[in-house]
């Protein structure tokens, strides 16, 4: 253990420092600083790595991370990558299809940008696949010129959805014979999306058919329908965009779609591949309209930030009505009574004053507005479920198995604020985790005859990042506290004083690096501040008095 340090057990499990330094480089740098200063320790400390995600950027590398070990992580996830096709199409001889971009540009023919192929993370024997929806039709897969919501679509997120599930009820029947059940449970980060369709693009790949008014001199359509309930549009026969939503007029399930996601639960195992469950990894609040909807909120950065006021202001309304055009038009046709059915309610027919409670509901429940409303029209779909990016990641990584064997959690992000802890954000629920594991180690302690005050506990967390507003880990600890008390659930409000472990507080910023130089290199400046933190006994008296150690005089000037 460190001389200054009790610990022997240490879990690192940072979030990303966005855009600066990713989370899986953050725990190898605090890594690398507890490595530099084992000469100063007598005997080395072990270092378990869990680096998180909301969700968003980092999720699949977070679940791809190669020290998760066997017997703290429930999932053993490997990477899958979308296969090459050699034409712009995928029929013919292979059954592997063209993925497209948020452009609708391929994303596995020979020549696309081999950076944009998308891939996912699977565990065949779990049948359970993670998939990012950034790698499909994510905001850095376009130039600042070629954001525009109304072109953008999600048509290959639901393609990659279509595949992996595909892909590990393939692999299953293979590993373990013809018989095996095809049925696969989806976890899908929506964080980073460049696209603003409802997440009806994503929804057509997956085989939902979908009816629009023609444009003028379009060619977009195929046949009329005739079905009243499609409103009389034309089948769309290519990529559902932003654009798409003032037009659309209907929507149905089409028979590979019913199979893949509609199964009952009383037909029983069966070797074609099907949807279990989808699960949304979302940490957005917003509602699908209004004011705080997803357009209004994060509508603009998905825009050209060269348009002027009124033409993004434009655009913007034309999603806005859209979207609401789109809900309509799901609840209205035939699909909202398929869905009923779906569901096991035996009705054939819906009451208006029915339908109208469920266009309510999917325009204004909070959390619909996530990736541009897929979060909303999969819900009401696809009957997703919505999950906390920190809760669900640390369920798939074994977090709150590795809390278990250690004696100190390191975390950190870019900005850690009085949000953080207030509104549940990464860094905050890892605090309030920890402070879980010591209450479920005094029980254990208490249930085995005694009194729970001498167990071993997880003493220390320490907090690396790039700025804060906090004056100290004492006032960390009060906020937790008072937090976790008066808005967490009956577990957390039994929450104890004594069960708050110790904070530490490293900030890169304002006192040790430069905004530039933190910015510019943040690895660099999170190794060296680690390493201070680490072999200097006196740092943290330092740090209250605002005086520089000579240790950290010494140590700077080396480095």
């Amino acid at each position: 253990m460190l001389k200054n340090k009790s610990w022997e057990r240490i879990l690192v499990c940072c979030d990303s420092f966005k855009g600066t330094l990713s989370a899986c480089d953050a725990g190898r740098v605090i890594e690398g600083a507890f490595r530099r200063a084992e000469g100063k320790t007598t005997t080395p400390v072990e270092v378990m790595h869990c680096p998180m995600s909301d969700g968003g950027d980092g999720l699949l590398d977070s679940m791809l991370f190669p020290s998760h070990s066997g017997q703290s992580s429930p999932y053993h996830f490997k990477r899958v990558d979308v296969p090459i096709v050699s034409g712009e199409s995928g029929e013919g001889k292979s059954s592997v299809p063209v993925f497209l971009g948020p452009l609708g540009e391929p994303l596995n023919t020979p020549k696309s940008k081999s950076a944009h192929r998308p891939y996912f993370a699977a565990d065949v024997e779990k049948r359970v696949v993670v998939i990012e929806m950034a790698l499909a039709s994510g905001l850095p897969m376009l130039t600042d010129a070629e954001r525009n919501p109304l072109r953008t679509t999600s048509y290959g997120v639901g393609q990659l959805i279509k595949y992996a599930i595909e892909y590990v009820a393939n692999e299953n029947r293979r590993k373990y014979g013809a018989s095996a059940d095809g049925g696969v449970t989806v976890f899908l980060g929506i964080g980073g999306s460049a696209t603003n369709d409802g997440g009806i693009g994503a929804l057509q790949a997956l085989g939902m058919e979908l009816f629009v008014k023609p444009a003028n001199g379009s060619t977009k359509c195929g046949k009329c329908c005739a079905n009243a309930g499609m409103g009389n549009g034309q089948l769309l026969t290519t990529p559902f965009t932003g654009g798409d939503l003032p037009r659309l007029t209907g929507a149905r399930l089409s028979p590979a779609c019913r199979q893949m996601f509609f199964r009952s639960p009383s037909e029983g195992p069966t070797a074609a591949a099907y949807c279990k469950e989808v699960r949304l990894i979302c940490d957005v609040a917003s509602p699908l309209i209004g004011p705080d909807g997803a357009t209004s909120v994060f509508g603009p950065q998905k825009c050209n930030p060269a348009w002027d006021k009124a033409h993004r202001a434009s655009v913007l309304a034309q999603l806005e009505g859209g979207m609401k055009n789109a809900a309509a038009c799901f609840v209205r046709s035939g699909l909202h009574d398929c869905l009923t059915r779906a569901n096991g309610v035996e009705s054939a027919c819906v009451s208006p004053q029915e339908r109208e409670k469920t266009l309510a509901a999917l325009c204004h429940t909070a959390g619909g507005g996530g990736a541009g409303g897929m979060s909303g029209f999969f819900r009401y779909v696809l009957r997703a479920t919505w999950m906390a990016g920190t809760d669900v990641v640390a369920e798939l990584l074994g977090l709150p198995e590795k809390l278990r064997h250690c004696d100190c959690m390191i975390t950190g992000e870019g900005s850690f604020d009085t949000q953080t802890i207030r509104f549940n954000k990464t860094l905050g629920r890892l605090l309030q985790l920890a402070v879980m594991e010591n209450m479920r180690r005094r029980r254990e302690a208490a249930a085995a005859g005694g009194n729970g005050t001498k167990v071993k506990m997880l003493r220390d967390v320490v907090v690396v990042c790039g700025r804060m507003s906090y004056s100290g880990g004492e006032e960390v600890r009060r906020l937790l506290l008072t937090h976790m008390q008066t808005t967490g659930g009956p577990a957390e409000r039994e929450v104890c004083a004594e069960a708050i472990p110790r904070v530490h507080l490293l900030s890169l910023t304002p006192r040790h690096f430069p905004v530039k130089e933190a910015l510019g290199n943040a690895g660099v400046c999170v190794g060296k501040l680690m390493l201070q933190f680490l072999v200097d006994p006196d740092f943290e008296k330092k740090e209250k008095s605002g005086a520089a150690s000579a240790v950290e005089r010494k140590m700077r000037a080396k480095m």
